[in-house]
């Protein structure tokens, strides 16, 4: 991690600790997870081993301010290894039946002691249709020298209890005429209320065009602290948000 992140990653922390003691019910997410990809009829596959953390802070009875900070690492067969850095602050208005929002980000993508470096910016939304579903929809721009991206992406959420969500996602890059379309299922299942760790599973299909694909899976576990949430829709509902502020993975394809 470059010296830029690393210092954006400390102020963060530090503002987030400062306002912790003035501010009630603060509450966030840390998580890892582990992602393998393959290319059918290609041999090899890629490794990505990431870790995650976010913290978000009441600033009234509506509105909230949230940072967030991840690192990747990718490990190809018979390639280079690289990796991503991102760190983002994102502030949102959470009503009684959703929520909406603005984030923006930094991001860094490495590899062999080069380095690219990238921002994004974008909006979400998220509809509590009913107490067992969630609507989302997101958009926005990554943005570089020479080099401008456009995203969009949806999420549905099923409660199939209280502590267990199945979700279907979509997602969409595109650039200057390119596009790349990902198709994704998942499920997360709080293991306790009392120690608040889940573990999470999913499956991505990513169509990058001209015939080809890639499959993706990943397991991982998340911890969740601070709020007032108990059960695992408590926890997403009402505390930090982890899906509408995260930037698509596909825009590295590019």
């Amino acid at each position: 991690m470059n010296m830029k992140l690393l210092a954006g990653a400390c102020a963060a922390a530090a503002c987030t600790l400062w306002a912790g003691q003035a501010l009630a019910d603060p509450s966030g997410t840390l998580g890892v997870d582990y992602n393998y990809t393959t290319v059918p009829g290609a041999s090899g596959h890629i490794g990505d081993w990431g870790v995650n953390g976010n913290v978000a802070l009441p600033i009234t009875s509506n509105l909230t301010i949230q940072a967030d900070a991840a690192y990747d690492g990718y490990s190809e067969t018979g390639g280079s290894d690289f990796h991503t850095d991102q760190i983002s602050g994102t502030g949102f208005w959470q009503g009684a039946k959703g929520r909406l929002g603005l984030t923006g980000g930094y991001n860094e993508l490495g590899a062999s002691g080069a380095s690219v470096h990238f921002e994004n910016y974008g909006a979400f939304g998220e509809f509590y249709a009913t107490n067992q579903i969630t609507l989302g929809l997101k958009g926005g721009s990554l943005t570089t020298s020479g080099f401008n991206a456009t995203y969009v992406g949806a999420e549905a959420v099923g409660y199939v209890m209280p502590d267990l969500a199945l979700s279907g996602t979509y997602d969409y890059v595109g650039v200057s005429g390119a596009h790349i379309n990902g198709y994704g299922v998942g499920a997360e299942y709080l293991i306790s209320e009392k120690a608040p760790i889940s573990i999470t599973g999913g499956y991505t299909y990513t169509d990058v065009g001209s015939g080809v694909h890639l499959n993706t899976w990943m397991i991982g576990a998340k911890f969740y602290f601070g709020g007032k949430g108990t059960t695992l829709v408590d926890h997403q509902r009402s505390g930090a948000e982890t899906w509408g502020n995260k930037t698509s993975s596909l825009f590295f394809l590019f």
